[in-house]
């Protein structure tokens, strides 16, 4: 057996918010939280096993605020910020399986989030963006072994920031556009893997650029019917922490067409209707790359019925 064993935990938490309005429009919120974990292992396994920790208990605790103003312009305009930190202790799987000591720490997190929202053209279009940096200690990723095998470990201080945005135009009475997309850097800060120093490395699987986008056209002189394309684009990534493969990235683009009469709806999807062959995750080791491969094109049908009361 590679492993056999019982994990009690015990969670005890404790919150408190306050919310003010010094001005009117503006709202300001301070929380903070308290948050302990107890496990306690008891593994039917001996010394000798690939899960070989000993009988015990392991305790995180920590204590973390929150502080954000939002202001609301009126109009449909708006702005906020946000200042947070985070407490995520590891899960049981990852601080016992396969190991002889426990030896993984909770991840810490600092969060700054600023952005905001308005509307454009008459309301017929909304724009809402945000900004946002997030300091991580002790981020927990994996790392090939020797042997072939991973382990989880902790990753020392890492980074991840960006924007994220989504606009929605109403073009045409008929013709609707949506927008929303996320540009990020994700980065090892100061991270030493095996003697090698990662620092100042992007971090594997994490493409700078996801978005997504939909053309929808409702025809007024068919009602009920409905016709949309949808662009899912994934950027390219580094396969590995080390930085030397790449994952070219890809586009998937769906179509979708749908019509309702009365209580009846039917509608048909064509995903991934140009055959693209990608992957949604994809790595590379000493041992080799892996991918784990998207689907081909694909149709699915629906029917529906409403039931509705009169």
């Amino acid at each position: 057996l590679l492993v056999d064993y019982v994990a009690d935990l015990t969670n005890v938490s404790g919150y408190t918010k306050l919310k003010v309005e010094p001005i009117k429009g503006l709202h300001v919120i301070g929380a903070l939280r308290f948050d302990q974990f107890i496990y306690a292992f008891d593994n039917n396994l001996g010394a000798n096993a690939y899960t070989s920790v000993l009988d015990g208990e392991n305790l995180f605790s920590r204590m973390t605020p929150k502080i954000g103003a939002t202001y609301d312009f009126k109009k449909n305009r708006g702005m906020y910020a946000n200042y947070s930190q985070g407490f995520v202790p590891p899960q049981v799987g990852q601080l016992y399986r396969g190991n002889e000591i426990p030896t993984l720490k909770p991840v810490y997190y600092t969060s700054v989030e600023a952005g905001g929202w308005m509307s454009l053209i008459k309301n017929k279009a909304r724009l809402e963006v945000s900004l946002f940096k997030m300091n991580g200690l002790n981020e927990i990723i994996s790392v090939l072994q020797n042997d072939g095998s991973t382990l989880r470990q902790n990753a020392g201080k890492t980074t991840h920031q960006g924007v994220e945005y989504g606009l929605t135009y109403l073009v045409h009475k008929d013709l609707n556009v949506r927008l929303s997309g996320t540009n990020t850097l994700h980065e090892f800060v100061d991270y030493d893997e095996s003697g090698v120093d990662l620092s100042g490395n992007k971090m594997g699987q994490s493409p700078a650029w996801v978005a997504n986008a939909q053309v929808t056209y409702k025809p007024s002189f068919v009602k009920g019917l409905r016709m949309s394309l949808e662009w899912q684009h994934i950027d390219r990534y580094y396969m590995d922490q080390q930085n030397t493969k790449e994952y070219k990235g890809h586009n998937i683009f769906n179509i979708r067409l749908g019509y309702e009469w009365k209580s009846f709806e039917i509608w048909t999807n064509v995903i991934n209707s140009t055959d693209e062959l990608y992957a949604t995750v994809s790595r590379s080791s000493k041992w080799g790359d892996s991918y784990s491969l998207g689907k081909p094109r694909n149709f699915n049908i629906g029917l529906a019925y409403k039931f509705k009361k009169k």
